[in-house]
């Protein structure tokens, strides 16, 4: 009965923490700045860190600690430096993932995603192909959220996904109406 009510309220406890990173990442969403939004974004990977840990996913917890530092130095580093970190913070996210790598090709998931994400992080500046990239790394978070039972983190893959398709449709539609027939 003890145990029981243990991993209740740890689910609770975990279901808290990822609720707070979805209001941080929905937070960091409204900065003006492509800079302000990483760092706002830095406390959501933490959150997400500590939540992924209380559902029993170390390699999940490491690489979302590992992506909240990405976050900082991303938000306060020049975009030079910043390309060198990412390629130090690949190599930082792919050891902790093989080394904590249990069998579990879930375990996987967190890695693939957030390379793809610090891949996006280089083409800021480009609003077309970033969100594809966002798009792919979403599926891989919900796919992640889903095999560990994360319901914050399917709510929050689902939305970010489903704008993410309003905006692509906008796009579209705005550069269709740019375009003048000969």
């Amino acid at each position: 009965m003890t145990i029981a009510l243990f991993n209740t309220s740890l689910q609770i406890n975990a279901d808290l923490f990822g609720y707070l990173a979805l209001g941080f990442f929905a937070f960091s969403f409204l900065m003006q700045s492509t800079r302000k939004t990483f760092l706002a974004q830095a406390p959501a990977d933490a959150c997400y860190g500590i939540h992924f840990l209380m559902l029993g996913s170390l390699t999940g917890c490491m690489v979302s600690l590992a992506a909240a530092c990405r976050d900082l130095f991303a938000g306060l580093a020049s975009e030079r430096i910043m390309r060198i970190a990412i390629f130090i913070y690949l190599g930082l996210i792919w050891s902790v993932t093989f080394f904590t790598f249990n069998n579990d090709l879930a375990a996987l998931f967190p890695a693939t995603a957030s390379s793809l994400a610090s891949c996006a992080m280089l083409l800021r500046n480009n609003y077309y192909h970033s969100r594809y990239v966002i798009f792919a790394v979403q599926s891989i978070w919900l796919c992640f959220f889903t095999s560990i039972g994360s319901i914050p983190g399917i709510v929050g893959a689902l939305g970010i996904i489903t704008m993410n398709i309003i905006g692509l449709m906008r796009y579209h539609y705005d550069t269709s109406k740019r375009i003048v027939p000969a």
